[in-house]
């Protein structure tokens, strides 16, 4: 098996970027889908 040189600034940098990925995810669900359910009638969401 090949011990491989982890490049610590890159694997810093992507797993920041995962959690900002994950963190804009959970704020659209639980902020972006109640806004948009509490906004949107029944009448608007039988046309789709």
């Amino acid at each position: 098996m090949d011990n491989e040189e982890w490049d610590l600034e890159e694997v810093k940098r992507l797993k920041k970027r995962n959690l900002i990925q994950a963190n804009v995810i959970f704020l659209f669900l639980f902020i972006g889908v109640p806004y948009i359910a509490s906004h949107t009638t029944v009448s608007t969401m039988m046309t789709i």
